[in-house]
């Protein structure tokens, strides 16, 4: 999804943390209360969220025997990461 929408490379600045069981309203909701709080710039802060930052028809990215080399690890761990948001 972030292929089509984005103008190019993103640098996380939060990694999302979600259930699945969670309605998608809500989580949009606590994320911007959460960008309200952290004065974020929506438009210039990078929120990860695996169901748009992965492809969800291809995880093939997901089968590395390091976790290091995962998707997810790499966003945690990235530069810019500041922390995780938990929804």
């Amino acid at each position: 999804f972030v292929e089509l929408v984005a103008e190019g490379p993103q640098k996380v600045k939060w990694f999302v943390s979600h259930w699945w069981g969670t309605c998608f309203r809500n989580t949009l909701d606590m994320l911007l209360y959460h960008a309200e709080l952290r004065r974020c710039d929506l438009r210039n802060d990078a929120y990860w969220i695996c169901t748009f930052a992965n492809r969800q028809n291809d995880l093939e990215e997901l089968k590395y025997i390091d976790l290091n080399e995962t998707p997810f690890v790499r966003a945690i761990m990235g530069e810019t990461c500041e922390g995780t948001v938990m929804c």
